[in-house]
């Protein structure tokens, strides 16, 4: 990795310094020797624009399910980091000389919840902030134990995770008062479940676009799987999916499209994807579909971004496909996601051999893909063959079928299931067949 950074340093004569957290290396500055200078690492004047200048360029899938660059202004930051810590979502307190709130460091940095809702929201509040060299359960359970946190951001794996450790001792976390959870979708089971172990959990929605937060529920909200209500400044429609003109009123699904000046001043080098995101009313397309009530609560049903979301990571369909078609033996695949306790999704993989191959297994496709991809992005929800992919009059595959077709299959098995269950259960099976 060290590498890699100073391959794209050298490609980039912008960056001044990389800097490392470990032993120091030629070329790079150690975090302990930053801690330590005197600031004159850092005395450059620099002149800002917060309204204009980019503060970070954080990775997002977007709609074509390929990365982009999505800018991030100091002020689309800072007000999201603003509406984070509104008194009528969180029951966060001014540190004083006796009470100080403590987060746990759990969520990557990199990733726009753990910057914006985690890290940067304790720089603002001058909260503690404990964070933890990598994530393993005797750790994150000590961290619990020693610090007695006051926050926790969660995503929708380790609230399972938390729900069902009896590990978990009652004072460790009788400090609590506030939890986030974010990422990905946080079902009702689960969050009836944080309910009985903790006083007020949040869920809260967000993209990477949205800096990333635009909504979370108040104080004392008890309706399970809402998103909440829209963050101070921010405003929302629900729009007609046939359409994309006409506004919904409440409890009528369509696309959620939000504004407010937390959202990105658009793509890196990109102003096609922009402009397909964001209208020139300033109104940015979620992809998501969902509804409101008539308190103002969203709830979001499904989304029209075929992203998979692999604990905190986002995964492309198109990309495992495009893998997966590189090998000798495959003429087609599509993949979807299937829901998954742990994982939150978890993706599945419908393929079409080559003629002549028909003896390649699920296992030689199994054994490409990992040697090809990181942990997140492997087929971990199973593999099934078939001869062909269904797809539109314009070749779009068509995604919707394949899970319909699991959906009843899982159920012609076992009448009483409503969930695709655990990954085992979706185990490679006979050819499929959509009629």
């Amino acid at each position: 990795m060290t590498e890699t950074l100073k391959a794209v340093a050298q490609l980039c004569p912008s960056i001044q310094r990389v800097i490392l957290l470990g032993p120091t290396q030629e070329g790079c500055v150690s975090y302990q020797d930053m801690m330590q200078d005197s600031a004159d690492m850092f005395n450059d004047t620099i002149d800002i624009d917060i309204n204009k200048d980019i503060f970070i360029l954080p990775h997002s899938s977007g709609t074509s399910g390929l990365p982009k660059n999505v800018m991030l202004t100091h002020s689309t930051v800072g007000k999201n980091v603003q509406q984070y810590l509104h008194p009528e979502g969180t029951n966060y307190r001014p540190a004083t000389a006796t009470h100080k709130e403590t987060y746990i460091g759990l969520l990557p940095f990199f990733h726009s919840y753990g910057m914006v809702g985690l890290l940067l929201s304790a720089v603002e509040s001058g909260s503690k902030l404990v964070t933890l060299p990598r994530f393993d359960v005797p750790t994150f359970l000590k961290a619990i134990d020693d610090h007695q946190p006051t926050y926790l951001h969660l995503v929708p794996p380790l609230v399972s995770l938390l729900t069902n450790l009896p590990a978990l001792k009652a004072e460790s976390y009788s400090r609590v008062h506030t939890i986030f959870c974010g990422a990905a979708p946080l079902g009702a089971p689960a969050a009836l479940k944080l309910l009985e172990r903790f006083k007020n959990p949040i869920s809260f929605e967000e993209g990477t676009e949205m800096s990333p937060g635009v909504m979370m529920s108040p104080l004392g909200n008890k309706k399970l799987g809402s998103c909440g209500a829209l963050f101070s400044r921010t405003q929302a429609k629900v729009m007609d999916l046939e359409t994309g003109e006409r506004a919904l009123g409440p409890y009528e699904d369509g696309e959620l499209f939000v504004t407010g000046p937390q959202v990105m001043k658009g793509y890196y080098k990109n102003q096609k994807a922009t402009d397909e995101m964001i209208g020139a009313d300033g109104w940015l397309r979620t992809g998501d579909v969902g509804h409101y009530d008539e308190d103002g609560h969203f709830f979001i049903v499904d989304r029209l971004k075929e992203l998979i979301k692999v604990k905190a990571f986002q995964v492309a369909p198109a990309g495992l496909e495009e893998i997966l078609t590189t090998h000798p033996a495959i003429k087609e695949a599509a993949v979807i996601s299937i829901p998954d306790e742990r994982a939150g999704e978890l993706p599945r993989a419908y393929v079409v051999k080559k003629p002549g191959m028909e003896s390649v297994s699920d296992f030689d496709t199994l054994a490409f893909i990992d040697a090809k991809e990181s942990g997140h992005k492997q087929i971990k929800g199973g593999i099934e063959f078939g001869s062909s992919i269904p797809r539109n009059n314009m070749g779009k595959i068509l995604r919707r079928e394949l899970r319909e077709f699991l959906m009843k299959k899982r159920t012609a098995s076992d009448p009483d299931s409503s969930q695709f269950g655990e990954p085992s259960d979706c185990a490679p099976g006979a050819p499929f067949d959509l009629k």
